[in-house]
């Protein structure tokens, strides 16, 4: 992939991040060729055939136009917060939706 160009997400997003490490550890610099905010966005410049991308995975995405391949072994992650306003109003479902991701995650 070293030599292809690239679509990555933008500097002030966490996924730029990781991706912009996975690459100086494989031992490149991409190629910038373009860059989004969304994951969707992304692929569907890759669908466009614009370059390739580095992306999280999506449940639904469109493969007629891009071809799929998952990395294995990858060594990154990505942290995702759930944050609430402390004295403010919790409808049931959503109070019931932070108790489920305190216990099980």
């Amino acid at each position: 992939m070293a030599d292809e160009p690239f679509i990555l997400f933008k500097d002030d997003t966490a996924l730029r991040e990781v991706i912009d490490k996975l690459c100086v550890e494989a031992g490149f610099e991409p190629k910038v060729a373009f860059e989004g905010l969304e994951e969707r966005t992304v692929a569907d410049l890759v669908g466009a055939g614009l370059g390739v991308a580095l992306i999280p995975f999506i449940p639904d995405v469109n493969e007629s136009k891009i071809s799929v391949i998952r990395v294995r072994n990858l060594q990154c992650s990505r942290r995702i917060y759930m944050v609430w306003k402390a004295e403010g109003y919790m409808s049931p479902a959503v109070t019931s939706f932070k108790n489920f991701i305190i216990k099980n995650l």
